[in-house]
């Protein structure tokens, strides 16, 4: 599953966009990874 956010201004009024990505793992554990983009391409 992946969770993007809108597009969000850094109070340096730098954009970027938010990505989670959750994964199943083979145990029935559930891995999480968090992305920070830029440049749109997340």
């Amino acid at each position: 599953m992946i969770l993007l956010s809108d597009e969000v201004i850094s109070p340096k009024d730098q954009k970027y966009l938010n990505r989670v990505t959750w994964t199943l793992n083979g145990n029935g554990s559930v891995g999480q990874h968090r992305e920070t983009s830029g440049d749109k391409k997340t």
